[in-house]
């Protein structure tokens, strides 16, 4: 600490003794160099012997005459004891803690009148001292101007050289007093100078002040060494001489230590201020000087005077101190390791002394406190391993500090080390709850325990260990003085149980936190909703049901329809899970679930389950009636409106109300690519009798299968009023199919029966290699037969005249060759039909004609050779025509005789269906020429007539009813399906087909899953 007041030991005649501080000083100068001897007292008279000597000696001096050479002792003594009353006067006033001290006053100015009397009547050898008495008192009353006047006096009087070392020791005070330095040091420096003047070590002393205070630390450092190595300067008044002060060199030590923190120090300086301290003080000057090292921000210099301190002490508590102390110091300057060490040797040592030594350790534990925590602060992001070890080790000296171990548990959090983290909260707890326990005061101890309680609930949720969260909760249902969280941990408890699978267990709990209404209602809505949870994961349903009606009466308002729902859902439920054993049951149960209070989401449900069970139990009138109604809700989202509508056009179509699929897959936005939803549109328009082909045109632009498209080209040209301008139209597209193509042609000839147009067929080379270009070819090849056949049956020989005889007999002959060519042409085809057909007129005409040739009467007036000659020329041209007819006889015999045929005809009158007409003209050209045996099989083969083949209304309408009735059933469908084909609704003829191939193929139109 520096010291910027005056400081002077003063000598009296009444007294002897050292005082410290300014207004002490100046007290005591006034008594300084007493002039006389003879009246000196070895210590002060008490109070009432000062005011007894003043009493008397007043008396005497007012008794004598001023001339009175007897009154000038008097005088002088009585200035004596006015300054001494005054100055103990002063002392009392400054012990009782004066701020305006002005208690002895009165007498220093009765002294200092006395001193004014008697200083001109003193003899020179005593003036000077009197002088300085003056000087004195005049100081204390602040009369600065005049003492100073007096100094200068005696310093330039010659008579008064034994004052003038006094004289400069006062007026170097004044100066130290007033601040300027320099001065002062100048004067003490003479006084220094002056071997026989008293007071050089204060001299000394002031000197090295003076040179602090002008900033010439240095010199005012080598002046305090001066002090404390010369035996001359030792002691501050000199009237002892040879004798050290050692309060003096203790003080000098102190000044020494506190300017050293103003220079480098290293530990030549450090070791040099140990030898030079004085040996009582020497430790306790060197802790000085390392804590104005710490002040002064110079820490590597304080912690080398600290290691001094810990290898020199005797005393363990200081050398703990010193441990403790560099700890800090080390560490500010990155010297981990040892500032680690230091630590933990400083701990250890607190351990083993049971303390730090002394009877108030506070200073040296908030020391080690501050240091980890300013640690923490500077890894406050990522905390070492180093710095949890060290509040670990902190906490077992101090393990009652709850803060320092909740700061080290944070830090174990940080590092992630749940367990540690745990032992140091579990470690706060105790502390906490045992202040808790005896606070009195009100300190707030019980709201920093439900602090760290909650704290550790926190990190066990972390450390996601169900034993120490156990442990955790039951510590704090034990110990929470605020229970902020009672019922929170309660339920957790619960939901820990839970998580293990303990659910008998965990219910009982959870009930008991849903039925207790000073549990919030929040946290009772949640333990009854994992209450009903367990009983989800048990799968009873039942339960459920019952639990959820029970927490709805328990509950008021939303909460209550909130469990309502639940109960809904749980029987929705239900119902999901009898529908995959037993369907039936699983309506019966929907049935009985009211719907009236529930939300539009349960009317949403229960409507989609009902429309689904119904389809299951087959119940599809109600299907489709429960479908209206659910697309009549209201808020249906686009996906639960698409499932609607899909329903409605499914229904619909297995009642075969294509009207209806058509209206409702309009409608829909369904996720079918626009290809398909356009095949569908097309097809539901077909068998509506609905306009199909614009569905199909814009197939046609969209599609991306050939063989689609081609059949939509096909049912266009079959729609078409004008097919072949259709074909025409689509001809790139059905020519990659010709026996499409050949079927299209044959079903607009079966239509419009043209030879024109049949020539145009024919005349495709594709279309003759199909299987209907090869019955489109037998179609017109007996279409040349029978008429061919026809003119010769109308021809006979006549023989009126030679010439009509040569011409008729050559124009049979051309027409047999005509027929002969057709039979050719079957022949070359292979076409049985019109080869029997063929062949049979062919032996007919021939051998009529080789008939008639030979019956031909001889003409009149030839001779026996001519009638010879005329018969042979007549046999040889009948003959080739028997031949002919011959081989065309046995030909026909042989086709007649072909295996088979009759199945292959029936077959063929069997599948005529749009094309019966077909069949109708091949029985008939057939029967032309059959046997009268075969003709009766052919007739019995003759197709009914068309508007006979077609079924009733009533018969049409009974069959779709059946339909309707039972979808899925195979016989009904094949029933219809055989009067559409008689009807020829060539539609709904795929359609049926359609629909029993998917049957066939075991993959239902209806629904399987809820």
């Amino acid at each position: 600490m520096i010291r910027m007041g005056l400081e002077q030991v003063a000598h009296s005649t009444l007294t002897r003794r050292s005082l410290s501080g300014t207004v002490r000083l100046l007290v005591a100068l006034v008594l300084v160099s007493s002039w006389t001897t003879t009246l000196a007292w070895a210590q002060s008279p008490s109070q009432t012997t000062h005011d007894l000597l003043i009493e008397k000696l007043d008396r005497v001096y007012n008794s004598l005459a001023p001339v009175d050479p007897a009154r000038h002792p008097i005088t002088l003594r009585l200035a004596d004891l006015y300054a001494e009353r005054g100055r103990l006067a002063a002392m009392k006033d400054l012990d009782a803690g004066c701020t305006v001290c002005k208690m002895g006053e009165s007498d220093r100015i009765k002294a200092l009148k006395f001193y004014h009397e008697a200083v001109g009547k003193v003899p020179p050898s005593q003036r000077g001292k009197v002088q300085i008495q003056i000087g004195h008192l005049q100081q204390l009353l602040g009369q600065d101007k005049l003492a100073l006047d007096q100094y200068q006096a005696i310093l330039s009087d010659p008579n008064l050289d034994y004052a003038k070392a006094d004289a400069q020791l006062s007026l170097a005070e004044m100066h130290f007093k007033q601040g300027r330095f320099r001065e002062a040091a100048a004067l003490y420096e003479s006084l220094l100078a002056n071997p026989r003047a008293t007071s050089r070590g204060l001299a000394a002393y002031r000197l090295a002040w003076s040179q602090f205070n002008l900033n010439q630390v240095p010199q005012g450092l080598e002046q305090l060494k001066k002090i404390l190595t010369t035996r001359e300067l030792q002691n501050k008044s000199g009237l002892v001489a040879g004798q050290a002060d050692a309060q003096f060199l203790e003080e000098v030590s102190l000044d020494d230590a506190t300017w050293m923190a103003r220079l480098p120090v290293g530990d030549p300086e450090i070791h040099e201020f140990s030898k030079l301290s004085p040996a009582k003080v020497r430790e306790a000057h060197l802790l000085t000087l390392a804590a104005e090292l710490e002040r002064t921000g110079k820490m590597v210099e304080a912690a080398l005077v600290w290691q001094q301190v810990q290898r020199t002490s005797p005393d363990p508590a200081v050398r703990l101190e010193a441990q403790v102390r560099l700890v800090p110091l080390l560490f500010s300057e990155r010297n981990t390791e040892p500032s680690l060490a230091h630590l933990n040797t400083a701990l250890q040592s607190w351990r083993e002394m049971k303390g730090c030594g002394r009877p108030d350790c506070t200073e040296l534990e908030k020391i080690l406190r501050g240091f980890i925590v300013n640690w923490n602060q500077t890894e406050k992001a990522a905390p070492t391993l180093s710095l949890r070890l060290a509040y670990e080790s902190y906490l077992q000296v101090f393990p009652k500090d709850s803060e320092m171990a909740q700061w080290g548990a944070e830090v174990a959090k940080k590092r992630q080390e749940w367990l540690q983290a745990e032992t140091l909260l579990e470690l706060a707890t105790q502390s906490l709850a045992e202040k808790s326990a005896n606070d009195k005061s009100g300190s707030g101890y019980a709201d920093k325990l439900e602090s760290v309680l909650l704290s550790r609930l926190e990190l066990a949720e972390l450390a996601k260990d169900q034993a120490t969260w156990d442990k955790i909760a039951r510590s704090y249902l034990d110990l929470s003085p605020k229970r902020t969280k009672v019922h929170e941990v309660r339920y957790q408890q619960a939901r820990s149980q839970y998580d293990r699978g303990e659910y008998p267990a965990a219910r009982v709990r959870l009930q008991e936190l849903a039925s207790e209404v000073t549990v919030p209602t929040s946290l009772r809505v949640q333990a009854a909703n994992l209450d009903l949870d367990t009983l989800n994961l048990l799968k009873d349903e039942v339960a459920i049901s019952l639990q959820a009606l029970a927490y709805a009466k328990m509950f008021p308002g939303k909460e209550a329809l909130e469990f309502k729902r639940i109960h809904f859902k749980s029987a929705m439920n239900r119902v999901a899970q009898l529908a995959e054993k037993n369907p039936s049951e699983a309506y019966a149960s929907l049935s009985a679930i009211d719907v009236a209070e529930g939300t539009a989401e349960d009317r949403k449900l229960y409507l989609k389950n009902k429309i689904l069970l119904a389809e299951k139990t087959q119940k599809f009138a109600i299907a489709s009636t429960t479908t209206d109604e659910y697309l009549a809700l209201t808020g249906l989202t686009e996906e639960e409106r698409e499932f609607g509508l899909s329903k409605k056009a499914w229904l619909a179509e297995l009642r075969l109300d294509f009207a209806s699929a058509l209206r409702a897959t309009q409608a829909s936005k369904t996720s079918l690519k626009p290809e398909q939803k356009l095949l569908r549109l097309a097809l539901y328009a077909d068998l509506s009798g609905g306009a199909s082909q614009n569905f199909y045109q814009q197939y046609l632009k969209v599609g991306s299968e050939p063989e689609v498209k081609r059949s939509i080209a096909a049912q266009l040209v079959r729609n078409s009023s004008a097919p072949l301008v259709e074909i025409d139209k689509h001809s790139s597209l059905l020519g990659a199919d010709a026996e499409l193509l050949a079927r299209l042609y044959t079903e607009v000839y079966v239509k419009t029966p043209d030879k024109k147009v049949l020539s145009r067929i024919l005349t495709d080379k594709r279309i003759g290699k199909t299987l209907w270009g090869q019955t489109l070819a037998r179609v017109q090849l007996l279409q040349e037969i029978l008429p061919q056949a026809k003119r010769l049956q109308q021809m006979n020989v006549n023989a009126s005249t030679t010439k009509t005889l040569g011409l008729t007999i050559k124009a049979r002959a051309t027409e047999l060759a005509k027929l002969e060519k057709l039979a050719q042409t079957a022949v070359e085809r292979g076409d049985w039909t019109a080869q029997v057909t063929s062949l049979s007129h062919l032996a007919t005409e021939s051998e009529r004609f080789y008939q008639e040739i030979l019956s031909l009467p001889m003409p009149e007036g030839l001779t026996p050779e001519q009638e010879s000659e005329y018969l042979s020329l007549l046999t040889q041209q009948a003959v080739p025509f028997k031949a002919n007819a011959d081989q065309a006889k046995a030909k026909t015999s042989e086709l007649w005789a072909t295996a088979g045929w009759q199945q292959a005809l029936q077959k063929s009158v069997d599948e005529a269906g749009t094309f019966r007409s077909l069949a109708v003209e091949e029985i008939q050209a057939l029967k032309t020429v059959a046997p009268q045996q075969t003709v009766v099989q052919l007739e019995s083969l003759q197709p009914r007539d068309v508007a006979q083949a077609k079924p009733s209304v009533a018969a049409l309408e009974s069959a779709r009813d059946e339909v309707r009735q039972s979808p899925f059933d195979v016989k009904a469908i094949q029933r219809l399906l055989q009067l559409e084909k008689q009807t020829g609704d060539f539609a709904m003829v795929q359609y049926l087909e359609g629909r029993l191939k998917d049957q066939a193929a075991s993959a239902p139109l209806q629904e399987k899953t809820l």
